[in-house]
């Protein structure tokens, strides 16, 4: 959108530009190098390297914080614009026009540049978070029997910021827990940008054991072994005899 024009004196010159035009200005051109010639009778005049200069493009960079959390809305832009003709103008797309932004969630921001010549420029800046901080169990082991301390967790801790920091209800800092006794436990996870979490997990004992006697019959001698007896046991208990042997398993 530039232009040049010419004040020529004489009684009828012929304007001829290096472009083909024939008129005193020369409009709507690019930047660049352009040259004329002014005839008038059997006398010309050339001028070369007429110099029409632009601006440079507008452009930025971008210095970008990065949310330190999934959900943490702590990340930032800072822009510095160069080009172009200052004063510049900023417009987001979420409707903020300031040059740079802070307490931004992970996203894509828009911005678009207006220069005092109202030429515009636009990019797009992504803010990348973390993965979500989470905890999933490899196993809860319930205990073996009503008094045993033999329960186990292991959770697996994926997400967030490595490494982790672990801590749990009964004041434990480890991420497995071993030799539980029946109850619930409440794990808590911090990362290393103080990024939390936190997940409960049971441990559980079997049903109580019982042992019924369903059948009892007396050997009929003493030297025979005709006698019998028959248990019904619960909660998946092997039944074992005085002398070691297993006669039943289950409900029997």
């Amino acid at each position: 959108d530039g232009s040049i024009c010419l004040n020529v004196s004489g009684v009828s010159p012929q304007i001829q530009w290096s472009d083909g035009t024939t008129t005193a200005c020369l409009d709507n051109v690019a930047a660049g190098t352009y040259s004329v010639t002014v005839t008038e009778g059997t006398c010309a005049t050339t001028i070369n390297d007429i110099q029409l200069t632009a601006p440079a493009p507008i452009g930025v960079v971008a210095l970008v914080t990065s949310p330190s959390c999934s959900n943490r809305s702590d990340g930032a832009i800072r822009l510095t614009t160069s080009g172009g003709t200052m004063p510049y103008t900023h417009f987001w797309n979420d409707e903020v026009n300031f040059e740079s932004r802070q307490q931004l969630l992970a996203g894509d921001y828009v911005v678009s540049i207006v220069d005092g010549n109202n030429c515009t420029f636009s990019d797009t800046i992504q803010l990348i978070a973390p993965n979500e901080l989470t905890i999933a169990s490899a196993g809860a082991k319930d205990i073996s029997c009503a008094k045993a301390n033999d329960g186990s967790i292991l959770p697996i801790i994926s997400g967030g910021t490595m490494p982790y920091f672990y801590e749990w209800n009964n004041q434990q800092l480890t991420n497995t827990l071993t030799n539980l006794s029946e109850g619930n436990y409440r794990l808590t996870v911090t990362d290393a940008n103080n990024c939390k979490t936190n997940a409960e997990f049971s441990i559980a004992r079997p049903s109580p054991l019982s042992i019924r006697l369903d059948t009892l019959v007396h050997a009929s001698c003493a030297q025979l072994n005709d006698g019998r007896i028959r248990l019904s046991a619960s909660a998946g208990q092997a039944i074992t005899l005085s002398d070691g042997t297993i006669i039943a398993m289950g409900l029997n």
